[in-house]
């Protein structure tokens, strides 16, 4: 007598059922995981450039203050030391956003400085008048906003004003 063999069927092992799961799950965490990376060394790169940007604005109202005269030269020896982190503008600057017209700096008295409802507008590049009426420096870098290399996850960064005063040595 001849018998007929019934097919077996073996059922897939867990293993396999699950191959096709894992390969969707490390796609989106991958995506996840890209996102992720990219918005920190965008927010890094932020950062250090906010960082940068203040010590040379402290830098350029420092030299200010010390200095013995103060003109045009100096002025814009001083926006150099902002904007290009060194006095005679060679090298790239701090940031490709950073020009000399974000950069604004004020001589003023204590008093002048704090008359309600003028404008940092309204005293900037004020003319000195005598060594006496001249008590503070003011150097700030207003306006500033880094465009972010990946826009699709963070925004361009629009930086508070950064704002130094210093007394003027005599």
């Amino acid at each position: 007598m001849r018998t007929t063999r019934m097919p077996t069927f073996t059922p897939r092992t867990r293993h396999a059922r699950q191959a096709g799961a894992v390969a969707i799950e490390l796609a989106l965490v991958s995506i996840l995981l890209a996102v992720m990376m990219f918005g920190a060394l965008d927010l890094g790169r932020a950062m250090y450039a906010y960082n940068e940007i203040v010590q040379s604005t402290r830098s350029a109202a420092r030299y200010l203050a010390t200095s013995t005269t103060i003109g045009t030269t100096e002025i814009t020896r001083a926006r150099n030391l902002v904007v290009y982190g060194n006095f005679s503008s060679s090298g790239p600057a701090l940031t490709n956003e950073l020009t000399s017209s974000n950069t604004h700096i004020q001589f003023c008295s204590p008093t002048y400085c704090d008359i309600a409802g003028k404008t940092t507008s309204d005293m900037n590049n004020q003319a000195v008048s005598g060594a006496s009426s001249v008590n503070l420096v003011v150097v700030q870098v207003s306006n500033l906003t880094l465009v972010t290399y990946f826009p699709q996850v963070v925004a361009n960064m629009l930086f508070r004003p950064i704002t130094v005063t210093f007394p003027r040595v005599s």
